[in-house]
């Protein structure tokens, strides 16, 4: 197949969305496939794109902006003329903001569009994102609960919206042995009970909850330290992030654990903090699917997770205790404190997390239902095509 793809800002800075069209691409490409992304913004992602055998095109707007309408026009139109030279069999959205641009190059290129819906559904979807979505002939959801949101609000049947989760690397992203070295790297010792959590450092993220629940422990200060890894990304100035992130110590002061709290901002090395740490917390208030949890568990790390959106999906059997309810923050204490010594009292439970991810949530998984989703579309319109030259 020949796939054309589109990612505003191709950037590991940004989050899961862009993630995991990374290991589409790649893995797409990898499987003999030939696969341009098209981008607006250029990110560190691009030379993983280039590594992999992937093409890649530089576009400029993809949206009709109305605040910049005839600038943004002209270079939507800009945009469409470039992308419609790219050989293509199949153009895919990954996200459902940028439908009315797909619809308008596949349209032009008379082959399949396809959406991925890695977010829940907006309460009033402007005009262009309605265009958009009308022209789409395929969505893939990232979990059966946002399938079943958008299910409802486009008006169709939810098995008409394929499924496939997100997948992860689980060969990079597996338990630690050398856990005692990166610990004492930030200060931590054998007996400190460490709570990472690694995102976004924005509101919808709840970390003020999580900072709260954290206090209630009662856990002495000399034993307790809390990793936070990211960076403010939906904020409306640098100034405002700045004060989020200022507001976020200030509460951890008040509650007694300011000391405690380490803002470690952006990581590159995620996996070994996650390895590393006795247990992760994931408090957002909604999560279309989740990659924190799955990768905090790839990791070996029991991670305490708000059970709303696709959480209990990830969360199955075994691990189903982990999830919580965001009204009963008294939940989440508890399953801290069922952490305390895991490593000790169960030390299997990492190889047993970590194969939980790798027979479910697998890069390899994830890009093969893609794959087939794909092949699915291009294969009916091939079909129609031939109907209509007979």
């Amino acid at each position: 197949m020949r796939i054309f793809a589109l990612d505003r800002h191709p950037s590991s800075s940004n989050g899961g969305q862009e993630w995991s069209l990374l290991e589409e691409c790649t893995g797409l490409a990898q499987r003999g496939h030939q696969v341009t992304l098209g981008y607006v913004r250029a990110g560190d992602f691009l030379e993983r794109h280039h590594a992999a055998g992937v093409r890649t095109v530089q576009v400029e707007d993809v949206e009709l902006e109305p605040g910049r309408y005839p600038e943004s026009a002209l270079g939507f139109a800009r945009s469409v003329l470039r992308a419609i030279r790219i050989p293509r069999d199949l153009v895919c959205m990954n996200q459902y903001h940028d439908a009315l641009f797909g619809r308008t190059v596949a349209t032009m290129g008379r082959v399949p569009l396809v959406c991925h819906l890695r977010l829940l559904p907006p309460v009033d979807p402007c005009r262009q994102w309605r265009l958009g979505l009308a022209g789409v002939d395929r969505f893939i959801a990232v979990s059966k609960c946002v399938r079943d949101a958008w299910a409802f609000a486009l008006s169709v049947a939810a098995d008409t919206i394929d499924v496939v989760y997100d997948g992860i690397d689980t060969e990079r992203l597996r338990p630690m042995e050398n856990r005692a070295g990166f610990r004492r790297t930030l200060g931590a010792t054998d007996d400190t009970f460490v709570i990472a959590y690694a995102g976004r450092l924005d509101r919808e993220k709840n970390l003020e909850k999580m900072i709260q629940a954290v206090a209630a422990l009662g856990v002495p200060s000399d034993r307790l330290a809390v990793w936070i890894a990211g960076r403010p990304v939906d904020h409306a100035s640098p100034e405002a992030a700045a004060g989020y992130v200022e507001s976020l110590a200030q509460l951890a002061a008040s509650l007694g654990i300011g000391g405690q709290v380490k803002f470690l901002g952006a990581r590159s090395d995620v996996e070994e903090l996650l390895a590393a740490a006795d247990a992760a917390a994931l408090f957002s208030n909604e999560e279309p699917f989740g990659r924190a949890t799955i990768e905090a568990l790839a990791c070996g790390t029991p991670i305490v997770a708000h059970g709303a959106g696709a959480t209990r999906e990830i969360l199955t059997g075994e691990f189903a205790r982990l999830a919580f309810d965001l009204e009963r923050p008294e939940q989440a204490v508890e399953i801290f404190r069922s952490c305390m010594g895991l490593r000790q009292s169960d030390p299997g439970f990492a190889a047993r997390a970590h194969q939980h991810v790798a027979q479910n949530f697998s890069t390899a998984a994830m890009v093969e239902g893609i794959e087939r989703s794909f092949q699915s579309m291009v294969g009916l319109n091939v079909a129609h095509t031939e109907a209509r030259n007979v």
